[in-house]
């Protein structure tokens, strides 16, 4: 069946069982096939229902659409002219899009001003339902999504606020939608996304970049680290993780758990100094200061340890 875009679109609303006869927005479809008189619209259900825009998924002629309607009211105008550039989008920038990285429009349909409350009707194809997460898709869906979203750029357009509600998908196909809230975008991208790797540094586009860690579309790059016991942290601060445990000898790991913050400040005021270029103390001066323990394991309790047990900072080493 050729898809057209008729000259006349009719519906029920279902919430309010109100019947509208809308007129296509243009004398003649440009992007049609063939051109009905009228098409009715058998609303399914209602997929996304708001104060900006309502969302259907209907059948037409035997074939699914959705229908995003807006209701002008005095109060909220915006939704009326932002569902009329959205379909200006879908005409011009978006044409060559259509189909493969955005849904297919067939038509833009308002209804006579002297009605009380004036409705339009964007008719878009049917690409599926909204994704659930983007963290759950695999690494080739999540690159399908990052390749369309540089096929719109390459229109000159951006998604200003990009989330899961902006992407469907039917089969493993994915199309973006809702385009009423673009920004005109000049890309430049590098052409690497550093596919499986971490973040990239050299990608210019923060549209491309941000989009990416919406995503969690690179893996997550952890800082070098070491450990204190079974406690990571950063290694930047820490002496060598072999100092480490060459300072931490005598501590079993019972000691380090219960007196963390103690045996950490050690640690950090002995690193200090080897950095501002002092001489630390000697391995065995640190295992005597740590060894004052804040608390100690007695017949499996935890109880005080010696009570004397100042923490050294570096300008006392």
């Amino acid at each position: 069946m050729s898809i057209s875009e008729y000259s006349k679109l009719e519906f029920t609303d279902p919430r309010t069982g109100k019947f509208y006869s809308l007129s296509n927005s243009r004398h003649r479809a440009t992007r049609a096939t063939t051109t009905g008189p009228s098409a009715t619209a058998a609303i399914i259900r209602t997929l996304h229902d708001t104060r900006h825009s309502i969302v259907y998924r209907a059948s037409v002629n035997g074939r699914e659409v959705i229908l995003k309607c807006s209701v002008y009211s005095p109060l909220r105008d915006c939704s009326y002219t932002d569902l009329e550039r959205e379909a200006e989008t879908y005409r011009n920038a978006l044409a060559k899009l259509q189909g493969k990285v955005v849904p297919r429009s067939y038509g833009f349909y308002r209804s006579s001003n002297d009605i009380e409350k004036p409705i339009c009707c964007l008719v878009l194809e049917d690409c599926g339902d909204m994704v659930y997460c983007f963290y759950d898709l695999p690494a080739d869906d999540q690159l399908k999504i990052m390749l369309h979203v540089k096929a719109l750029h390459d229109k000159g357009l951006a998604l200003r606020d990009f989330a899961e509600r902006d992407v469907v998908c039917r089969n493993g196909d994915y199309r973006l939608i809702d385009f009423h809230d673009t920004d005109n975008h000049t890309c430049e991208w590098d052409g690497d996304l550093h596919v499986g790797k971490g973040t990239p540094v050299g990608l210019i586009c923060r549209y491309m970049l941000d989009r990416g860690l919406d995503m969690h579309f690179w893996p997550p790059q952890l800082p070098p680290s070491v450990y204190i016991g079974d406690t990571r942290v950063p290694a930047k601060w820490y002496p060598s993780q072999t100092k480490i445990n060459e300072l931490l000898q005598d501590l079993d790991e019972d000691d380090i758990e219960y007196n963390f913050n103690f045996v950490q400040e050690h640690l950090l005021c002995y690193q200090e100094d080897v950095v501002a270029g002092r001489k630390p103390v000697t391995v065995k001066e640190f295992r005597r200061r740590v060894s004052q323990l804040p608390f100690k394991m007695k017949k499996g309790r935890v109880v005080l340890g010696d009570t004397n047990n100042t923490i050294y900072y570096a300008t006392a080493y």
